[in-house]
This record gives C-alpha cells, structure tokens and sequence, in this order.
C-alpha cells in the first residue's frame, strides 16, 4: 500500500492507494509516527483521499478511526476525500459512515454478501 504523505503551511494531506488491510496496518502506523504527524498537522486541516483504496479491512478502518481521535484535538479539521467504493462500503456495513461524516453507501444483497466474503 503506497502510502504519500504533504505537508503546506494549512494542510496535511495523507493518501493512500492500493490495499489497506491487516498486512500493510504496521508500516501505515510506522511511517504516520516516522513522519511525527501529530506535530505535523497541529492547527491545519487534515486530508485524507482514499479514492485509489482497492481493499480494505477491518485493521485499516480501527486505524483510521485511532488517527481521527488522537488528531481530533489538535488538527483545524479533518476529512476524507474522494472515498473509494470499497471504503464506503466497508464503514456502510460497520455503521461508521457518520463518524466519518460520510454519507451512507447504498449496498445491494450480494455486495454485501461479496464484501463479507472477501
């Protein structure tokens, strides 16, 4: 999972591609304290754009929820941007969507039934 993180004078911008599962959770929280991001992102905005997550689980989810509490206080915002399908209907099924402030993804019987699957 590539994951690219910016910093400007307002923002931190984090994007990830690829797969965000259990395999890749400990070098996302690596790189996140290598890159000391709560310093980083103290008074700016927080983006995240997850637009090119291909797979998504569980783990990665509970990280980005880890991420959210312990920015929350300190970053001027923070947001998703240019969620993926496979996102939204990860945090669809968990009931996260609000938490995220995400609208709630439309899921059929068999993508459910695909998601929980795979």
């Amino acid at each position: 999972m590539p994951l690219n993180i910016s910093h400007s004078n307002e923002n931190c911008l984090i994007q990830l591609d690829g797969e965000f599962t259990i395999f890749q959770a400990s070098s996302f929280y690596e790189q996140l304290v290598k890159e000391e991001l709560a310093n980083q992102c103290a008074n700016k905005a927080l983006i995240i754009k997850i637009e090119a997550i291909e797979e998504i689980d569980s783990c990665a989810i509970q990280l980005l929820l880890s991420l959210y509490q312990e920015l929350k206080p300190i970053a001027s915002s923070i947001h998703i941007e240019n969620s993926s399908d496979k996102f939204d209907e990860a945090i669809s099924l968990l009931n996260l969507h609000e938490y995220f402030n995400l609208p709630k993804a439309i899921i059929s019987d068999t993508d459910k039934e695909n998601t929980i699957n795979e």
